[in-house]
């Protein structure tokens, strides 16, 4: 699902593009790079045990993106660009963002270089509410 910080090897945590998250428990969570779901699952776990996130950032090495703090909910997908021509190239992204005010503000970074790609804010909508923790 996703590891807590404290069993994380730090060389495998490193050397995978995350997110990582703070919650109100005060305890910091990482994603778990060999589960494409786990913001999912790590939303349901955070339903279950009555969690909410108050710091999030998105890093690959030392590259570092933080998100703002204590917003009223915190957003994650990834994403694949595909370029179709010859030699297609595939490009991931992380789509970030908080909510705020009943709005979602988005960060589109590339993966792994963290560099943004786009900013959009965004109506919420039971779709993107689904991506909300």
């Amino acid at each position: 699902m996703c590891y807590n910080y404290q069993t994380v090897d730090q060389e495998t945590y490193e050397s995978v593009p995350r997110w990582e998250v703070v919650c109100n428990n005060g305890q910091k969570y990482v994603h778990h790079y060999l589960e494409p779901n786990s913001w999912q699952l790590f939303r349901n776990f955070c339903q279950e045990n009555n969690l909410k996130i108050i710091n999030m950032l998105v890093a690959f090495r030392g590259n570092i993106i933080h998100i703002l703090s204590e917003k009223d909910g915190y957003f994650f997908r990834r994403m694949e660009r595909a370029q179709l021509a010859p030699g297609a190239i595939t490009y991931e992204f992380f789509v970030v963002g908080y909510v705020e005010n009943e709005k979602l503000y988005i960060n589109k970074y590339k993966v792994p270089e963290m560099l943004l790609d786009e900013s959009e804010v965004r109506e919420l909508t039971e779709d993107n509410l689904q991506s909300v923790i």
